[in-house]
């Protein structure tokens, strides 16, 4: 079955989502294309080979009669308004990554697609990555045993990647720096891979290399999961080249060390080192397009009426998380994650039980 999409959003973000709709198109049709900036929707539309409705107003697309579901790419803090509206009119909602810039607002969006019984999905694309999805299916066959101690890390230079006045670099729109932003990829990933996290403890700073942010953009934070391993996640806006990817100028990896042996990622493939003769495994070749792999999970979600691997159920986590090290970094502490929950006055029993 084929579904009808409206686009929220019409940014730099919107044509890795558009690239994800093209390749499917048994699956999906955009028939909409909404953003303040008229010209940007008009834009992406013109990628398209059909007749695509044009809105500078989600609210008006979302009284579109042949909208069946809404990807949502706008800035952070206009995330969880839409989010609501859209669940509230009966649709089905990918919305981007962070999925809220507080944990509040992230509940309040799972409640609304809870009370109308429509699918909400974050776009945390790093889940549905082929090279990501290898690791974990690794580490559950026990390739390294327990996880023990994990580092991971993300670079980037956002000065070279986005314009002096884009809103990444606004604490009000983005929500926060590079926590938000792109540590949220690994920081959802970990939680993914290896398990909750308890605790935290963090420090961010600002560095010189973005002069006009005004927030964060260098972040190391010890994570304690549940598991009793120990994670260490660095992320940097603030990195003038990336020693973990072959792009050089923006890179992640993941290493993790377990009772069995190690596993990481460093320079795109994945290196296995395992077993009583410390036997290493290379696996490479990952070509895939984790937005399309995302895409096709939202579609059998939607018809099936299952819960999505990145539901927002799930990313509530993930929110709680960052909110935990946003405040680590204030108060220079150890800060638990129930902690969170509690200075939210949610609770997190009710707020996460399964929707379906």
């Amino acid at each position: 079955m084929q579904l009808r999409v409206g686009l929220i959003g019409c940014g730099r973000i919107a044509y890795a989502h558009l690239r994800g709709y093209k390749n499917l198109p048994e699956l999906f049709s955009v028939v909409a294309c909404c953003d303040i900036n008229l010209q940007a929707a008009k834009a992406l539309a013109q990628e398209l080979n059909s007749d695509v409705a044009i809105f500078d107003n989600y609210r008006s697309l979302l009284e579109h009669q042949d909208v069946d579901i809404v990807d949502i790419t706008l800035p952070h803090s206009e995330h969880a308004p839409a989010v609501i509206e859209s669940v509230n009119a009966g649709k089905h909602v990918l919305v981007e990554k962070p999925m809220a810039t507080n944990l509040r607002d992230a509940c309040q969006m799972v409640y609304a697609a809870q009370q109308k019984s429509v699918t909400l999905m974050v776009a945390q694309t790093k889940r549905y990555s082929e090279i990501y999805r290898k690791m974990k299916s690794l580490i559950v066959d026990g390739a390294i045993g327990e996880p023990i101690y994990i580092r991971a890390g993300v670079d980037s230079l956002l000065s070279e990647l986005r314009s002096s006045t884009n809103w990444l670099l606004k604490k009000s729109i983005a929500g926060g720096g590079v926590i938000m932003s792109n540590g949220v990829h690994l920081i959802d990933l970990l939680r993914w891979l290896v398990g909750e996290v308890n605790a935290v403890y963090a420090l961010t700073r600002q560095s010189p290399l973005n002069p006009t942010m005004d927030c964060e953009d260098v972040a190391s934070c010890l994570l304690e999961f549940e598991n009793e391993a120990i994670g260490d996640l660095a992320c940097l806006y603030a990195a003038k080249a990336s020693p973990w990817s072959n792009a050089v100028i923006w890179g992640e990896f993941v290493l993790i060390y377990g009772t069995e042996g190690i596993l990481h990622n460093i320079g795109d493939e994945i290196r296995l080192i395992s077993g009583p003769e410390r036997k290493l495994q290379i696996f490479n070749g990952f070509n895939d397009d984790p937005f399309q792999t995302e895409l096709e999970h939202f579609h059998f979600c939607v018809l099936n009426g299952c819960e999505p691997l990145s539901s927002g159920r799930d990313n509530l986590n993930t929110i709680a998380l960052i909110e935990a090290i946003y405040l680590s970094a204030e108060k220079q502490s150890r800060i638990t994650v129930s902690e969170v929950w509690d200075r939210s006055c949610l609770s997190q029993k009710s707020v996460l039980k399964p929707s379906n």
